[in-house]
């Protein structure tokens, strides 16, 4: 059974951080820069989204970034 938490709990800080959780939701902005790359992920149970800071390096990432929309 898959637990569900919604991102407003991660973002609270009511969610252990010494876990690994998969998220699921949409992008709500992408900004891009040579060094660093943010994504706001958003599943709707908050008005903030949980940031992701990314490496435009890490190969999964490059591989999908050309991909990501918001919406």
């Amino acid at each position: 059974m898959k637990l569900q938490i919604p991102l407003r709990d991660v973002v609270r800080g009511t969610v252990p951080c010494d876990e690994r959780y998969t998220f699921e939701g949409w992008v709500k902005t992408h900004r891009q820069s040579k060094n660093v790359s943010f994504i706001e992920l958003s599943d709707g149970t908050g008005v903030r989204g949980l940031q992701l800071v990314v490496e435009p390096a890490l190969e999964s990432y490059a591989a999908v970034a050309p991909n990501i929309t918001t919406g």
